[in-house]
């Protein structure tokens, strides 16, 4: 009997605490994920909190369910679109130029001419090193064409040759909004004759022009920039430059070239600091390293070859 006393006495001392707690606190809460009681250590439980608390877990413009953000009418919108690489350098570059916004369209132009001039050396290369670092930093799931990869030469790195030198401003020019194109074609050679060369077209107020980034820096003396070949027309070009019907063997491509009828008023001339030309081994270096750094990195178009270098009858 003294036993059976006992374990009642000792249920009811276990019981009593247990309703009185129940009565005051009501009942425990379920488990949330991210809680202490779902199982991350250390953390503090916070009881009490709406839905809307909660720490989402999906991916950029998806709510924890994985379904897209809602515009204000109710319908899904499209995730952001991934900046490319080779078009963050066009838009960091030009936003480098201190442009205000309020310049002529002539103006905004020679910004992005001095600054290919003034930033590139004429330096031949090839190197896997500077050529094929896209493959790491591009987030996009097209590769890029051969003209960003030939623009990377004077943007990146400081060097190139004209194709490099005409790329990179290309890019420039389309990223400030006009139309511009790469072109294809002979130019007096220093030795005599005619060489390979490159160049731009650009539309400036509904009228086509030519430019000359490497061979302007190539008459540059003392730091002085004459704009021997900024905007000019086809006339004033033909004397040292041959494109389309003046070629010996034309292309279509070249023969669809439009018409350059005048050129803008001369430029006065004017004061260009231009860089000295970098330690080229020096840029092979830091870019092997910061590749080696990527190592394992799932690159979008690692299944791709090398690229093929930028062909002199074709514009992208």
């Amino acid at each position: 009997m003294k036993q059976w006393v006992h374990a009642r006495c000792a249920l009811l001392a276990l019981l009593v605490p247990m309703l009185f707690c129940a009565a005051c606190g009501g009942p425990t809460p379920p488990a949330r994920p991210g809680s202490l009681h779902g199982g991350v250590p250390g953390a503090a439980p916070v009881w009490g909190a709406s839905e809307a608390d909660a720490p989402h877990t999906g991916a950029a413009g998806e709510d924890d369910t994985g379904t897209a953000e809602k515009s204000a009418d109710g319908t899904a919108s499209a995730p952001p679109k991934a900046e490319c690489y080779f078009e963050r350098i066009a838009r960091q570059t030009v936003q480098g130029l201190g442009l205000t916004g309020g310049e002529s369209s002539i103006d905004k132009i020679k910004a992005a001419y001095k600054h290919i001039i003034a930033e590139t050396s004429y330096i031949e290369y090839d190197q896997p090193e500077l050529v094929e670092h896209w493959r790491y930093e591009d987030a996009c799931e097209t590769p890029p064409t051969a003209l960003q990869v030939a623009g990377a030469g004077p943007l990146l790195y400081g060097i190139g040759t004209c194709e490099q030198y005409s790329a990179a401003l290309v890019l420039l020019l389309e990223h400030m909004g006009f139309e511009a194109l790469y072109v294809t074609g002979l130019t007096n050679s220093v030795q005599g004759g005619m060489v390979d060369h490159a160049w731009v077209m650009v539309k400036v107020d509904g009228q086509w022009y030519h430019i000359d980034p490497q061979l302007e820096d190539n008459v540059m003396r003392d730091d002085v920039i004459t704009y021997y070949y900024f905007l000019k027309g086809d006339e004033d070009f033909l004397p040292h430059h041959r494109w389309g019907a003046h070629l010996q063997k034309p292309n279509a491509y070249s023969l669809a070239l439009p018409a350059c009828p005048a050129s803008q008023p001369w430029q006065p001339a004017e004061s260009l600091a231009q860089k000295p030309p970098p330690d080229v081994q020096a840029l092979v270096q830091a870019a092997a390293k910061k590749q080696a750094a990527h190592t394992g990195a799932v690159s979008c178009a690692e299944v791709l070859g090398a690229l093929p270098p930028l062909p002199r009858d074709m514009q992208k």
